[in-house]
Parts: C-alpha cells; structure tokens; sequence
C-alpha cells in the first residue's frame, strides 16, 4: 500500500512537472539600428523590421551602436550598450523619450527662435514655421539665412517663405551652385536673420538634419503597426518622441503634415 501512494505522489509531481505552464517572453521588433549591433547565437546582424523576444542576447560591436525597438505590450524602447565595460552582450532596454513639447504655435521672439533651433533639429520634406512679422519681417529685403560648410567653403542659404511661415525646404538647403549635394561637411548649421540690408544677426547654432523620406516611411510604419489602436494625438506624440531619440527636435505641424501626406494620418 505505501508504495502504490509513493508511485501515486511520483506521478502527481510527474504530471505537475510535465504540464508547468511556461513563461510567455515578451517580443520586441526593431524600428532602426544605428551602428553594428549582431545576435550572439548566429552573429547575424540586428535589422529592420526584425522580432526577437526579451532574453535575446545582443552584441553591440561599437559603444555608440543603438536600436530603437517597439513592444505592443510595452511600447517603444531604446536598445543600447550595458554600462560594463567589455560586456559584449550586455543590453539595457532605456525608456524612450515621451510628451516631447514640440512648438506649433507662432514663433514671437528672439528668444523662442533660439529655443526651436538649438541642439539637434530635423527638416521633415518642407517645414513651415510662422513666425511673428511685427519682430521678424520676411520679404526681399528681410530675411533668414543658414550657412554651413561644403567641401570646407562657407554657404549662405537663404530660406523662402510663404507670407509670414518660415520655409525649411530640404530640396532647396541641399542645393549649391545649381547642383544638388546629399550632405554638408558636418551637420551643424549657423541661422541668421538680415533685416534691411543691415549687418546680419546671428540667431543660434545648431545641428541640422534631413533624414531620408524613403528611410524614415519604413520606420515609421513599423512603429505606426504597432501603436494603430492609439488616437490620432498619441500617435502624433509617439512619432515626435521617436523622431527627438534617433534624429531630433521636429515643428509639430510639419511632423503632422508629413504624416498626412505620407501615411493619411489625420483627426
């Protein structure tokens, strides 16, 4: 008798083993990659459009290699280097910019233009930004210009407009001499305004950057798949965010603008 309850208690653990419920790992699938980032089993590269689950493990081959990754159930996170040193694998999923404030409204001073263009700043196809005409008239005689450096040469751009909206039109920035170019020397830009044929005043510098629309449409639809049940308003915010953490600060109209145009996202 006691070794049939014996056998009876090996078969409940038995089947208590054999029918333990797993652990269902959380996937991420990857936006954008920066740098060489590789999986350690296979040492194939990280890529777009790629899904892996949470315990992956990831070798970043430089410190500066970063991913943006998304999660339905978690949203969007950062994939970059541990903080150890030599750790070959060692990942940290860093929380994604969120509630990025992105100016739509009326530039009215000095002041809000140095606040717009400071830091890293993206051109989204053509940014229209209004700026106030009582303190920065825009006409033949009044205008902003940017200057940045080609083949070591100083180039002064000057920036159309469209009545009192500043015109950041990436066609035209990326044109010298007639001739279209893909990039400056280096990405920082100087912004000036001329008023009246008096010398021109130097608003700030910055670092400016245009990213492909064929690149950043396949970016963004991924991200897009993944957040499609959130309002119109949050998915405006999570792209702006998105954009601050991989290229930087964009006009909030003209990131609403591009989504329409590209993606047919609007209210």
């Amino acid at each position: 008798m006691k070794k049939i309850a014996l056998l009876g208690l090996i078969a409940v653990f038995g089947l208590a083993f054999i029918y333990k419920p797993s652990v269902t790992l959380d996937t991420y699938k990857v936006i954008k990659v920066t740098g060489t980032i590789t999986y350690k089993k296979n040492n194939k590269s990280v890529l777009q459009g790629d899904l892996f689950p949470e315990n992956e493990q990831i070798v970043f081959k430089t410190t500066e290699s970063k991913a943006a990754v998304i999660s339905t159930a978690k949203g969007r996170f950062i994939l970059a280097p541990g903080a150890e040193r030599n750790s070959a694998v060692k990942a940290n999923l860093l929380p994604a910019s969120s509630n990025i404030s992105s100016r739509s409204g009326a530039v009215i001073n000095i002041i809000d233009l140095q606040n717009m263009f400071t830091g890293n700043y993206v051109v989204l196809g053509k940014s229209r930004i209004h700026i106030n005409k009582d303190n920065f008239p825009m006409n033949d005689n009044s205008f902003f210009f940017l200057r940045y450096k080609y083949k070591g040469e100083d180039i002064n751009k000057k920036l159309s407009n469209e009545g009192e909206k500043l015109i950041f039109d990436k066609e035209q920035i990326l044109m010298v001499d007639g001739k279209p170019i893909t990039a400056f020397d280096s990405p920082e830009v100087k912004l000036f305004y001329s008023s009246n044929g008096a010398s021109s005043q130097l608003i700030n510098s910055f670092n400016l950057y245009m990213p492909s629309d064929e690149e950043l449409k396949k970016e963004t639809q991924i991200l897009l798949n993944e957040i499609k049940d959130k309002p119109y308003t949050a998915k405006v915010d999570e792209f702006l965010a998105y954009m601050n953490d991989f290229y930087g600060k964009a006009n909030k109209q003209s990131a609403m603008d591009w989504l329409k145009t590209n993606f047919a996202l609007e209210p």
